[in-house]
């Protein structure tokens, strides 16, 4: 983390936390040794690392960014915002106990998932989320507070590329869903007109991909 603090500026450190294993510590004498010598258990560790992380970065002036699942763990700063990848609720979570938040919501938010049906798409990891689907979710979370729907301060897609072995696979993932995110994400609800309406303003874009060589998904699923 010192080093990273050289070589990148921004104000923003995304300390990770997802998908913590913790099986591996509890077998670990190296790990059980450091748990005891802090007073806690293997499964603890976690906390005791988001504290030690997120002290240094304070340090540098950094603010830390982390996954949901360290919403759940402890030890991170209360200013601390969290990217709500598992579920619409972890963003809600997350602006109820006071933390600005991230909408990442895996079930839209995912374009590393099928676009249409699995046996007629390229390979992906699993599920599905369709260029309507992107377009049509609502980053801002029901049932806020106007205080707590402050805090929600944007969204993220996601685009994990493991399944993807060429950069022309990377690109028929992307778009054009990635243009439907931008505008619900840069748009006002009020401003919009619907789904139909973007889907007419698209088909005078995509020219623009063709001019560049992008490899997207075509509005007719070929």
């Amino acid at each position: 983390f010192d080093s990273m603090n050289s070589f990148f500026p921004g104000h923003y450190v995304h300390i990770g936390g997802d998908e913590v294993k913790t099986n591996e510590w509890r077998h670990s004498p190296k790990a059980a040794a450091s748990a005891s010598q802090l007073g806690e258990t293997a499964g603890m560790l976690q906390e005791f690392f988001n504290n030690k992380v997120a002290a240094l970065l304070k340090t540098k002036g950094k603010h830390v960014l982390a996954w949901d699942e360290s919403q759940h763990i402890g030890g991170l700063p209360s200013d601390t915002t969290i990217m709500a990848w598992r579920s619409v609720n972890e963003a809600k979570i997350a602006a109820r106990h006071g933390h600005n938040v991230v909408n990442a919501d895996n079930a839209v938010y995912y374009l590393d998932h099928y676009q249409g049906p699995e046996a007629t798409e390229p390979k992906a990891i699993c599920c599905h989320s369709s260029l309507s689907q992107v377009w049509n979710y609502d980053p801002m979370p029901s049932g806020l507070t106007q205080q707590e729907e402050q805090r929600v301060i944007g969204g993220q897609g996601q685009l994990w590329s493991e399944f993807f072995p060429t950069w022309k696979h990377v690109e028929y993932m992307a778009w054009p869903r990635s243009i439907a995110l931008a505008e619900r994400l840069w748009s006002a609800s009020s401003s919009l007109s619907g789904y139909h309406d973007f889907h007419q303003r698209l088909q005078a874009r995509l020219p623009d991909l063709d001019a560049r060589g992008v490899n997207y998904r075509h509005l007719d699923g070929h």
